[in-house]
């Protein structure tokens, strides 16, 4: 289980958060952030777990969990009783190459199926993003040092006092 995660606050503008009936937005919120919930975004989580943990039904937990599928919010492997989280690595992405390599340790505990596959699959996709975007910073970053030493050296008394590089010689 991990300690935390980011929990994504346009859930409550999400139009198909926002249509769900009162139990089911609880648990989808449950599924989301409960204490099954791993940093892959999958939970092992049996409808009874839900059942027991939220005083519900379990036959109304299996019908909602079925409508949270529908409505796109959750994939789930019934045989292994695992639950995705669609969307996850939007808000819980690999924060370091460490996190990332977690996530797949993580995901290489459970059986292979579609969900542990497309759980790695959106894993491996937001580790780029976020290769790419850690890229993208530092070559700011440098352009930006760049451009602080550039205008340094305009402003020192030697280029200023008319020395042959200050002219253009």
């Amino acid at each position: 289980m991990r300690s935390f995660h980011k929990f994504p606050p346009e859930i409550w503008r999400d139009p198909r958060f926002r249509k769900l009936k009162r139990e089911a937005q609880l648990i989808y919120l449950y599924v989301l952030s409960g204490p099954h919930q791993m940093s892959s975004g999958l939970a092992y989580l049996p409808a009874s777990y839900i059942a027991s943990d939220l005083s519900f039904d379990e036959d109304a937990v299996e019908l909602i969990i079925n409508e949270l599928v529908e409505k796109g919010l959750v994939a789930v492997n019934s045989t292994h009783n695992l639950v995705y989280t669609m969307g996850w690595f939007g808000s819980n992405g690999p924060q370091n190459e460490k996190h990332h390599k977690g996530i797949l340790k993580e995901l290489d505990r459970h059986p292979s199926c579609d969900l542990v596959n497309m759980a790695r699959g959106d894993a491996e996709a937001a580790e780029e993003r976020r290769k790419e975007k850690a890229k993208s910073l530092r070559n700011a970053k440098e352009h930006e040092e760049a451009a602080k030493a550039s205008s340094y050296l305009l402003k020192t008394t030697y280029l200023k006092s008319g020395s042959r590089f200050a002219n253009g010689h």
